[in-house]
């Protein structure tokens, strides 16, 4: 009879909602935290991906609710808004004409990682970068086989819209990541 009324004790303290501020990471651990994450969620992470998302993890404090969404809201220091909006026309525009991947969804939600690694790649090959404009871009065939399949799995990574997909299409998109 004790342990009824001691866990009913116990389930009416309320304790502060606090939660793992992953922001205080660099944006590739960032991206390593969300994957690995998912990877144990799912129980086919490797012990060193479990060791390795601890020590990400140790660096994360815990802070209140109403702190945490502020810190969402905010935009990374580490990215221009202006070049992210360009950047996500220009690569749905640019699969519209490369018909050999997906067409992504404006909001590609690619991890800002991805994003940065990506601005290289598409300036490499010609893109104006903080411009929409795809026109200036080499097709997809003429780039280097490293940047060919790095851009294809980018697309395969991105949100994809509901509508065409090329035949074999296979679509890497996770919607439980939580990338903007």
């Amino acid at each position: 009879m004790r342990s009824r009324s001691l866990l009913r004790r116990l389930d009416a303290v309320r304790f502060p909602d606090s939660y793992v501020d992953f922001t205080v990471l660099h944006p590739m651990e960032q991206h390593n935290y969300w994957e690995i994450l998912l990877a144990i969620k799912d129980r086919t992470a490797s012990e060193f991906q479990v060791n390795y998302f601890l020590q990400m993890y140790r660096k994360c404090p815990l802070i209140s609710k109403n702190a945490f969404l502020l810190r969402l809201r905010r935009w990374s220091l580490d990215e221009d808004l202006h070049v992210k909006r360009e950047f996500s026309v220009m690569f749905q525009n640019f699969a519209l004409i490369n018909r050999c991947v997906a067409v992504p969804n404006r909001c590609n939600r690619l991890s800002l990682w991805y994003r940065q690694i990506a601005y290289r790649v598409f300036a490499e090959n010609g893109w104006v970068i903080g411009e929409s404009d795809c026109s200036g871009i080499r097709f997809l065939e003429h780039w280097t086989s490293a940047h060919r399949e790095f851009v294809i799995d980018l697309y395969q990574r991105a949100q994809p819209t509901l509508g065409r997909f090329p035949p074999g299409w296979v679509s890497k998109f996770d919607p439980r990541l939580p990338f903007r």
